[in-house]
């Protein structure tokens, strides 16, 4: 298993680079399942679990926190989670206040019976919200009091990521010291927005993630999905939203050549495609949402996978 290094506030965080991914998919798995495959993740080397404020209404956090204290593992885990996502009926209604924030973290930290949150994530963005706001907020209500240990920036583009860290520079606090956005092989449509305002990975902004060697943790909404589709010909099988959010020619193109790499190499599309992300040029973080313990396998097993950044840039841009 390979590892980064994530910027704490006080500490370097220790991170496999393969996480586990607590969103959708794991309605579909009853608590015993469920924590079988955490112990998967845990058996294979892996040590992060991804979650979130919102996720299953808060479920997924509470189902976390059982397994760590039955498994009484804390100390060998970096737990990942999230705040301040609009509620899913109005969300059109940002949640970035003081309030919103502290409210959110302190529940998390209730539900998943811990007292410190390793990675914490501000889960969306609105660009009419002042960034200096939010960074003083992160500062006061997460940082000093000790209630995380490092803060990203989830679905931000990264015009803003930038901007929050500026000032966070210019008066001496904590800012953003990763990102997650919706990054895979192949990209989210998004609808003509400048790529410096997008909020999903695009050239520009694997161009910007480079430079500034921030670590990059994939979501990839089913992109893994439609891959496979392009590659098998099945183009036909998958869900309508998957089809608007992904097909474009560029993303045929880039999920063949995909397949052809999986091809040469004697893999799976799907191991190819958890290949793509830990070998890019980027420090890239996958994390695996799956209720299917093979496909977890698979990913796990791409690591081994001697993907060059030379590859992967082909398979990104041709």
């Amino acid at each position: 298993m390979e590892y980064l290094n994530i910027k704490g506030y006080k500490e370097e965080i220790h991170v496999s680079k393969f996480g586990f991914g607590t969103a959708n998919e794991i309605q579909r798995l009853s608590k015993e399942e469920l924590f079988a495959m955490f112990d998967q993740l845990k058996d294979a080397g892996g040590n992060l679990y991804d979650s979130a404020h919102d996720y299953l209404d808060g479920e997924s956090e509470r189902l976390l926190g059982e397994w760590i204290r039955l498994r009484k593992n804390r100390n060998d885990l970096v737990i990942s989670t999230k705040g301040c996502h609009p509620l899913m009926k109005t969300m059109h209604i940002n949640r970035l206040s003081a309030a919103d924030m502290e409210g959110d973290v302190n529940q998390s930290l209730k539900s998943l019976g811990i007292e410190t949150i390793d990675l914490y994530w501000i889960h969306r963005d609105d660009p009419s919200y002042p960034v200096e706001t939010i960074v003083d907020d992160i500062n006061r209500i997460l940082i000093r009091p000790g209630k995380v240990r490092a803060v990203g920036a989830c679905n931000w583009s990264i015009s803003r990521i930038a901007a929050a860290n500026e000032y966070a520079q210019k008066t001496g606090q904590a800012g953003f010291v990763m990102s997650q956005v919706q990054w895979s092989p192949v990209i989210k449509d998004q609808q003509g927005l400048p790529e410096d305002q997008a909020t999903s990975m695009n050239p520009k902004a694997y161009a910007w993630y480079k430079e500034k060697e921030m670590p990059v943790f994939s979501i990839n909404l089913g992109a893994h999905v439609y891959s496979k589709a392009v590659c098998e010909g099945m183009l036909d099988t998958i869900p309508p939203f998957l089809a608007k959010t992904y097909d474009t020619e560029e993303n045929r193109a880039r999920a063949k050549r995909l397949g052809e790499y999986a091809e040469k190499k004697g893999l799976s599309v799907f191991e190819a495609y958890h290949s793509f992300m830990v070998h890019s040029a980027l420090n890239g973080v996958a994390i695996v949402d799956t209720a299917d313990p093979q496909c977890l396998g698979d990913a796990l097993a791409s690591g081994a996978d001697d993907m060059t950044p030379e590859e992967a840039r082909w398979i990104f841009r041709g």
